[in-house]
């Protein structure tokens, strides 16, 4: 399903439209889009939630973040939802959430082997996430 691209190849405008995010491996390669951290506010609203709920809210949360972000944006910073004690898949919410609402991401990690990496092998937070297994579009 998820297809792997060079930046080269890559043309934004014919990405436009497809409810799948574009996630950008490189910072350079979303330079010129208008880009949204989001770690603050969604720390923001997940802090008021009591912990054990916060697996629960966190998608809806997610939403509620999104909602005001302009259409076609390019999201970052959202390591907040990485911790593992909300046990959710931040691709497949990712995902979700691009049917909605059109946004590409800057990926928080790196690419190895046809997977994106999160975080150091080693440390709780450390997760892989096989391109082929979403609906996605990495640009390398």
């Amino acid at each position: 399903m998820g297809n792997i691209i060079q930046y080269r190849l890559h043309q934004a405008e014919s990405q436009v439209g497809l409810m799948r995010p574009v996630i950008y491996c490189d910072e350079k390669y979303c330079e010129d889009l208008h880009q949204v951290a989001l770690n603050e506010e969604l720390a923001a609203l997940l802090i008021k939630i009591n912990p054990e709920r916060r697996t629960l809210k966190i998608e809806r949360c997610f939403q509620k973040v999104l909602a005001d972000v302009p259409e076609n944006s390019c999201i970052r910073n959202f390591d907040v939802l990485f911790n593992p004690a909300y046990k959710i898949d931040v691709l497949q919410l990712l995902t979700v959430a691009n049917r909605s609402k059109a946004f590409s991401v800057l990926w928080p990690g790196t690419v190895i082997d046809g997977k994106l990496v999160y975080a150091e092998d080693g440390y709780d937070d450390y997760k892989e996430y096989d391109i082929e297994q979403y609906d996605i579009i990495c640009v390398v």
